[in-house]
C-alpha cells in the first residue's frame, strides 16, 4: 500500500450508509435553527465546510492524484452539492421540513426509477408526487410556490448528485 492511499476501513458498508443517513438527517434538523441566525447561505456554508473538513480527516484523499479529465465530474459534483444544499435550506426557511424533504426525495426516487429495468418502477415517483401534493394541500391556497420551487431544484440537484457520484466513484477507489 502506498503512503498516500488511505487504509481500508474495517467497517461494513451498511454501517457507512446508516451513518451517512443519520448525518444528513441530523444536519437537516440542526440547520432549521441555524437559518434564523445566519440565513440559508450561512447555514449552507457551515454544513458544506464541516462536511469537507470531516471528509478530509476521514478520507485523506490524495489531491495530487486528481487529473484534468477528473475535474468536470468533481466540479459538477461540487456545484450539484452546493446548489442542492442551498436550495434545500431556502426551501425549509419557507415550507415545513417534512414537506421539503418529501419534495427533495423525488430526485433520487426518479433516478432510481429511470435506471430500473422494470417499466413499472415509474409508478413509484408518480405515487410519491401524488403524496407530496396531498401533503402540501394546494387546494387550501396556502402554497408557497417559491419554497416548493427551491425544494424541487434541490430534488433535481440530488438526482444529479447521485449520477455524478457514480461517475466519480468510477474514477476513484474507496472513499477517496
Amino acid at each position: 500500500m502506498s503512503a498516500l492511499a488511505p487504509a481500508a476501513l474495517p467497517v461494513p458498508s451498511w454501517v457507512l450508509a446508516v451513518t451517512a443517513m443519520v448525518s444528513v438527517q441530523l444536519g437537516s434538523a440542526l440547520s432549521v435553527g441555524l437559518i434564523d441566525s445566519v440565513g440559508p447561505a450561512g447555514t449552507a456554508w457551515l454544513r458544506l465546510s464541516v462536511g469537507a473538513i470531516v471528509f478530509l480527516i476521514l478520507a485523506r484523499p490524495p489531491l495530487r492524484s486528481i487529473r484534468l479529465p477528473d475535474m468536470p465530474v468533481l466540479l459538477g459534483l461540487g456545484i450539484a452539492t452546493g446548489v442542492m444544499t442551498m436550495s434545500f435550506l431556502i426551501a425549509i426557511e419557507r415550507i415545513p421540513l417534512g414537506t421539503a424533504v418529501a419534495i427533495e426525495f423525488l430526485g433520487p426516487l426518479t433516478v432510481a426509477a429511470a435506471r430500473s429495468r422494470n417499466a413499472r418502477a415509474v409508478v413509484w415517483p408518480a405515487l410519491a408526487l401524488l403524496g407530496v401534493v396531498l401533503l402540501t394541500e394546494p387546494w387550501h391556497g396556502a402554497v408557497d410556490i417559491v419554497g416548493i420551487g427551491f425544494a424541487s431544484l434541490g430534488a433535481v440537484c440530488w438526482g444529479g448528485y447521485i449520477l455524478l457520484t457514480q461517475r466519480a466513484g468510477d474514477r476513484f477507489t474507496g472513499i477517496q
